[in-house]
């Protein structure tokens, strides 16, 4: 007996893998108190689940890349996804910021283009729409207000609020 199908009928048992997405604010009033706040979660995570963990994030200015950054610095390996190629995503950083996101996409376990609409925002909302797809739990650093474009933390959540159905208790 081969041992492939050995293995099917024993069954063969995978690793468990949690991909936790994420989605925030670009704007942010005290970004240690949220670097703090995302630290936390993701270490109660790390604690709480057995399986493996990976995370998930554009490399976007503010929350994105504090949650990217602190997923290596607890050595939890990420996924970006970028909404256009790095060429043009980084017109939308200063030097400084633009330095960071720049290691964090080296840094990371892979890097793949998402965004393909003509129009930088829908790529930012196809960006994140594939974020959440690609999520088992996602992280929202969120104020809880409006909608205020297409493509923005707002969406997100209500996409994935969407995706879980009725019986999430949010």
């Amino acid at each position: 007996m081969s041992s492939a199908s050995q293995h099917s009928r024993s069954g063969l048992n995978l690793p468990h893998v949690l991909v936790i997405g994420f989605t925030g604010h670009r704007r942010l009033p005290d970004e240690n108190r949220s670097r703090a706040a995302i630290r936390q979660v993701l270490t109660e995570w790390k604690t709480r689940d057995p399986g493996a963990i990976c995370g998930l994030s554009s490399a976007a200015s503010g929350a994105d890349l504090l949650f990217a950054e602190t997923c290596l610095e607890l050595n939890l390996p990420l996924r970006i996804f970028l909404p256009m190629p790095s060429e043009q995503f980084r017109h939308d950083f200063d030097q400084p910021a633009w330095a960071r996101a720049e290691h964090v996409v080296q840094a990371a376990l892979s890097a793949e283009v998402i965004g393909a609409g003509g129009d930088p925002v829908e790529r930012y909302y196809e960006t994140g729409i594939e974020t959440v797809q690609q999520s088992q739990l996602l992280i929202a650093l969120w104020d809880g207000g409006p909608r205020q474009g297409l493509g923005g933390t707002a969406d997100m959540v209500d996409f994935a609020l969407k995706l879980a159905g009725p019986d999430l208790d949010p």
